[in-house]
């Protein structure tokens, strides 16, 4: 349903800013250089696992003109919300005609008409500069922290 998509993407944004301390707690709980990256690649491939599982956005593939594309994501996300969804009485092909060709303009557009996209990327924009400037901080700062 929308609310655990809701409830999995803030938690995925959440862990976004935490990935510095967590870093940090991998480096102090390992001994060796080839632990504590074993350890770090076992994490990232762990967060990346739901990319892979994750439908691709049904209207992405319209603007794509993949029509049947977005037919399987419209019925794998209605089997995932156990909707009952009659694609045969809806006509996607006539959809995708009016997303694609977005000009550039169209697509900026889209976040008047779509809020919540433009609140998430404001949401990530800060938070890359919540994550980084810190980071760099302590990589050019390390030899001050530790004696």
């Amino acid at each position: 349903s929308s609310g655990i998509n809701a409830e999995y993407g803030g938690w995925t944004q959440a862990l976004f800013p935490a990935g510095y301390p967590i870093l940090s707690a991998i480096g102090y709980f390992c001994d060796d250089w080839h632990s504590m990256f074993l350890v770090s690649a076992m994490a990232i491939c762990l967060a990346s696992l739901p990319v892979i599982l994750t439908v691709e956005s049904p209207r992405y593939l319209l603007v794509k003109g993949d029509v049947e594309g977005a037919r399987a994501a419209l019925e794998s996300l209605a089997k995932l919300n156990d909707v009952n969804l009659k694609l045969d009485e809806v006509m996607i092909d006539t959809l995708c005609g009016e997303a694609e060709g977005q000009t550039f303009v169209q697509q900026v557009k889209d976040f008047y008409n779509y809020p919540v996209l433009f609140f998430e990327t404001l949401v990530q924009m800060f938070l890359w500069f919540v994550v980084a400037m810190p980071y760099y901080g302590f990589n050019f700062g390390w030899s001050e922290i530790v004696p």
